[in-house]
């Protein structure tokens, strides 16, 4: 039987900064210089309705739908999994430095 693993805290401080710091690159269009692994995703709050942004990894592309597979630190308890899982309809956007979309048959 799987045991549950205690959860881990989000980052503070100076940790904080560092775990931060691809958003702010991202915010001064300088998101390239991180490689063509990370994707910035924009989704909306699930109690607060505002903007929130995360920087995630691109683990694969469906290359018939152009859909990513993304990885994730705190698996299904991260707080950008649950936004989208409890606002399924709002607005997000992406921001990927992955290869362009390939054209349409």
């Amino acid at each position: 039987m799987p045991r549950k693993v205690r959860a881990t805290p989000s980052p503070t401080g100076w940790r904080r900064v560092i775990a931060r710091a691809p958003i702010t690159l991202y915010r001064w269009h300088l998101g390239q210089l991180l490689g063509g692994r990370l994707l910035l995703l924009t989704h909306t709050g699930r109690t607060s309705g505002q903007p929130r942004q995360v920087v995630l990894e691109i683990t694969g592309r469906d290359p018939a739908t152009g859909a990513y597979h993304l990885a994730s630190g705190f698996g299904p308890e991260s707080q950008w999994y649950r936004n989208i899982q409890q606002t399924p309809g709002s607005p997000s956007r992406s921001a990927a430095t992955a290869a362009p979309r390939p054209p349409a048959p």
